[in-house]
């Protein structure tokens, strides 16, 4: 319904810029270090045709919300004439935002996913997936409240623990709407 050159980007097939082949990175200790993912452009018959793609590599962050967002500035890069290649180069050096999926070193050889920014349902369904998919000998979720959900919020805590429940051997929450997490995931995970 518009003359403007639409595009849209994510994870689905029919996406201009779409993400595919998302892989975790690791060092050679086996500790988490990024995730590498392909950028795929479908290019209508009108202006050139076909499909294109580009290798991404982030370093010092995880999960999906990351190839998100560089295809959003992919997607911009292409209206403003940039090739994936073009993108792709120009994000060697990007880490992500503190608080969103970083990853920092613990003691003993430990990983600390740190997705502390203003937690919601989303981006704390997100982190738990990426805890879920990284590999990693024991997994330690620590949550805490999410905040202005209004009528939401016990419905959103409870699912949250759920989910927590199918993905941490073991679960610590803080917060006086975090123990709805607590309390949903308790009967799941074995309490000492």
């Amino acid at each position: 319904k518009t003359k403007a050159r639409v595009l849209t980007y994510g994870f689905e097939p029919e996406a201009t810029i779409r993400v595919s082949d998302i892989e975790y990175t690791s060092n050679k200790e086996g500790q988490p270090t990024g995730i590498t993912f392909k950028l795929n452009e479908f290019i209508p018959a009108s202006l050139a045709g076909g499909t294109h793609f580009a290798p991404v590599r982030i370093n010092g962050s995880l999960g999906k919300s990351q190839a998100w967002s560089v295809a959003a500035a992919a997607a911009v890069g292409s209206v403003l004439g940039m090739n994936l290649v073009q993108v792709s180069e120009a994000l060697r050096d990007y880490h992500g935002p503190k608080g969103r999926l970083k990853i920092l070193r613990g003691i003993k050889n430990s990983n600390i996913i740190d997705d502390t920014y203003n937690a919601s349902p989303a981006s704390t369904r997100l982190a738990l997936e990426t805890l879920r998919d990284v590999p990693a000998l024991r997994k330690v979720a620590v949550l805490g409240d999410m905040l202005e959900l209004g009528d939401y919020s016990e419905k959103a805590h409870r699912a949250i623990g759920v989910l927590a429940a199918e993905v941490a051997d073991i679960l610590i929450c803080v917060g006086p709407l975090a123990i709805l997490i607590a309390s949903t995931a308790a009967h799941k995970i074995p309490s000492d």
